[in-house]
């Protein structure tokens, strides 16, 4: 309310500084003739309060200004002029009714007056009386049709009874008397945004930025219209150009390093995190997009120095210590991984989640037990989840025990995917504990065809061949997997040994 009343205030009286001044001239058909002689002159009197009560208004003694326009009408009730002065002071001084009163009666006096439309329609939309605001611009309009201030007014009617086609109709008009005014772009681009033609909006919201480049308002909203559009590229260039008029604002720079993740610019996410980090170092958000962005490149000494430096800043929160789990793991330092996913146990994190890479790592260090124990206790919470199946399925499977469960497992996991090359791989070694090498090989068979360049399930196949007694065709199945796995010194062994 106050800022609206201030930009009211502002242009009533910007548009009354130039009628300071009377000049004494000839009014006619001011009043009804039936109730009022034609006034001729300007009288003394009303100069002199007019004047005083400028003076008044000029140095913020508004009750004072009031009390002297007051008069000032009262000598001269048919002077445009007066009418302004006072209704204007009335406005500042909110009191409305009498401010209405006033444009009333200078519309009534002068209808032709087109100003004194404007203004009573600023004072009506401030009383909420929208259909005579938009009457009153329409009125003002019809006098002045070239006039910006009728067409902006009467546009922002229309949106506040929601009538969007009809403010942008309005702004599309003024905009062929004003075709270089980038705020009626501006006005009607956000009305196709909201409507959410993004083909309109993004014509009309680059050409309010082509007229005016360093209008940040208009650059936000393009770039948030192109990014909507799926242009991130182009979103991302007017999103920087923000940040260059706005170096300190950290939401566009999120936006900078949200949309460089998008676009897979790792280099500029990296630099923006670290830019937001330093803007504003309390937020966890950043430490944990930044240390997943490293984790995910690989740049796991990155990852584990962002995650240890939020730490510092003392966030004991679950998502962080799996995260640091996470990487832990990824750097084969296990025991570390553990300890990192009992912490975000111990903080109430997602139990299931965590259970399973807590799971993993307990496999990984040789703690068979705990590790079953973490897989059956994320199936018991969620026995529809297929990778916990099979994950103890083919556990069992290498352990050579309970392998008529580790069947039932991966198959549980396989009816929520049944085209997933590990699963069926784990299958297939399950059947190969079991000695059921004909079902070994059609299940291995096929996990090859799904993933291609696996060493272990093509090393898998391999086995099978060679239990069979099909020498040759394990031995082609082994070397394969040996230019995927140059490094495994065992299956080399095991081709060494077919070749004596």
């Amino acid at each position: 309310m106050k800022s609206f009343l201030k930009s009211c205030v502002f242009i009533l009286t910007l548009t009354l500084g130039s009628l300071c001044c009377f000049s004494a001239q000839k009014i006619s058909k001011i009043l009804p003739e039936e109730e009022h002689k034609i006034a001729e002159l300007i009288s003394t009197r009303s100069v002199a309060h007019y004047m005083a009560g400028v003076i008044y208004e000029l140095n913020g003694e508004l009750e004072k200004a009031l009390e002297q326009y007051s008069e000032a009408y009262k000598a001269e009730p048919a002077n445009i002029n007066i009418l302004y002065r006072l209704g204007n002071t009335q406005f500042r001084l909110q009191k409305f009714d009498e401010a209405e009163k006033s444009f009333v009666t200078a519309t009534r006096i002068f209808p032709d007056k087109y100003l004194a439309h404007f203004l009573l329609a600023m004072v009506y939309d401030l009383r909420g009386k929208l259909k005579e605001a938009e009457t009153s611009y329409k009125k003002g309009i019809s006098y002045a049709p070239e006039n910006l201030a009728g067409y902006t007014g009467l546009g922002s009617i229309y949106v506040k009874q929601g009538k969007i086609d009809e403010a942008i109709e309005i702004y599309k008009k003024a905009l062929r008397f004003y075709p270089d005014d980038e705020g009626l772009w501006f006005k009607a681009g956000l009305l196709y945004a909201e409507r959410k033609e993004r083909k309109k909006a993004i014509e009309y919201l680059s050409k309010a930025v082509e007229l005016n480049p360093d209008w940040l308002q208009s650059e936000l909203m393009l770039a948030v219209e192109l990014e909507l559009d799926g242009r991130f590229e182009e979103a991302f260039k007017f999103y920087e150009k923000s940040a260059e008029l706005m170096p300190s604002d950290i939401s566009i720079y999120a936006k900078l390093a949200e949309l460089s993740v998008k676009i897979g610019n790792f280099e500029n996410a990296e630099k923006y995190y670290k830019r937001l980090i330093y803007l504003d170092s309390d937020n966890l958000e950043n430490y944990i997009v930044l240390g997943t962005i490293y984790l995910r490149n690989n740049k796991l000494e990155k990852a584990l120095e962002i995650i240890q430096e939020g730490r510092q800043k003392n966030f004991e929160v679950p998502r962080l210590f799996f995260l640091l789990g996470i990487i832990y793991f990824q750097m084969n330092n296990n025991t570390e991984a553990i300890a990192a996913y009992k912490r975000a146990l111990d903080l109430g994190g997602n139990e299931d989640g965590i259970l399973y890479h807590l799971g993993a790592a307990y496999e990984r260090v040789g703690e068979y037990e705990k590790s079953v124990e973490a897989f059956r206790s994320v199936i018991e919470n969620d026995p529809g989840n297929a990778n916990a199946c099979n994950y103890l399925g083919y556990l069992f499977a290498e352990k050579g025990e309970n392998l008529d469960e580790a069947v039932g497992l991966i198959k549980e996991a396989l009816e929520k995917e049944p085209a997933n090359g590990a699963f069926i791989d784990s299958l297939g070694w399950a059947y190969f504990k079991q000695g059921k090498l004909l079902k070994a090989t059609r299940a291995l068979k096929r996990a090859v065809s799904i993933v291609k360049d696996d060493p272990l399930i093509i090393e898998h196949l391999g086995d099978v061949y060679y239990e069979r007694g099909l020498k040759k065709q394990a031995k082609k199945q082994w070397e394969r997997s040996l230019k995927f796995n140059p490094d495994n010194e065992d299956l080399r062994k095991k081709i060494e040994k077919i070749c004596d």
